[in-house]
């Protein structure tokens, strides 16, 4: 496994978009954070890979290595497989090693990767909802014991529920018969 002088364990967590659970429908893009920490050291044959929930599309992935004291390859081989209707599996290969510098600070140990997808309306693991969708990440690396580290975080998917309210102007003093617009007011929740 990955040789360092701190006691920091490899570790993968990811954070939904825009908060706990957030409310996603048909057409939304979807960015999930995925903050990769490592020990100090190199870690040979990094791979991330990212399960999207049924009826995600998969569409793009970068690496952030703001703050991060280390190299890793910023633009790792991207490969997918499944359906979007079953749950597109994106995995991230990073070529070489990834060296965390042997420098006792832990608080740079960790990059950012990002995943975007998009919420697919017409597939048909989305029927109307609210459904709760998770997305889980695992890291592996060459000669990890555990074989991978996983996380996970969900989001809910449903169709925007339409509001209309109609209105009378003027609202007072009316009678059967009498007529007058009727402005209606649309909200989408």
């Amino acid at each position: 496994g990955p040789a360092g002088a701190t006691t920091q364990a490899p570790s993968v967590s990811s954070v939904a978009p825009g908060g706990a659970s957030p409310r996603v429908t048909g057409g939304d893009e979807v960015t999930w954070s995925l903050a990769v920490t490592l020990p100090e050291g190199t870690t040979p044959g990094l791979e991330l890979t990212d399960i999207l929930p049924a009826g995600f599309q998969f569409l793009s992935a970068s690496v952030d290595t703001t703050g991060f004291g280390g190299s890793v390859d910023t633009s790792p081989g991207v490969a997918t497989s499944g359906t979007v209707d079953v749950g597109q599996i994106v995995t991230l290969s990073f070529a070489g090693s990834t060296t965390v510098t042997d420098d006792g600070n832990t608080s740079n140990n960790s990059f950012l990767v990002t995943v975007t997808a998009r919420a697919v309306g017409s597939s048909s693991a989305n029927p109307t909802g609210p459904l709760t969708k998770t997305n889980t990440v695992r890291l592996s690396w060459t000669g990890n014991p555990a074989g991978f580290l996983q996380d996970t975080v969900d989001v809910t998917y449903g169709e925007p529920v339409l509001d209309l309210t109609k209105t009378m102007t003027p609202d007072t003093n009316l009678d059967a018969g009498d007529t007058g617009p009727i402005p209606p007011h649309l909200l989408r929740h």
